[in-house]
């Protein structure tokens, strides 16, 4: 299976997730990209204010994936919209079908 720019093999058994966050939105949402994009892009309610918006994306993306808090963790761009996220409990076909059955 080749991997979409913005999904790669970490550590282990884990997935190393690049995605642009947008903090403040209407609605929590994973927005579809490409194979292409760079970022898979993800919108939060919460504000960029005391590491709500941080809090808020592991929530979601928990619940989106149906896989524990402890699951994710964020690696990098903790004060950025641009984040790192590593992944430990899905595999690239998993993720892969949540999202197409999800999103798109």
């Amino acid at each position: 299976m080749e991997l979409p720019h913005w999904l790669e093999l970490g550590p282990g058994q884990s997935l190393i997730v690049h995605l642009r966050l947008q903090p403040r939105a209407s609605k929590n949402e994973m927005i579809w990209v490409d194979a292409d994009s760079t970022h898979l892009r993800v919108r939060v309610t919460a504000p960029p204010v005391d590491d709500a918006a941080n809090a808020a994306l592991v929530k979601f993306l928990a619940v989106f994936f149906e896989i524990k808090k402890s699951a994710i963790r964020i690696k990098s761009g903790l004060r950025s919209r641009n984040k790192t996220i590593e992944v430990s409990t899905l595999t690239p076909p998993r993720l892969m079908g949540i999202l197409k059955a999800k999103v798109g």
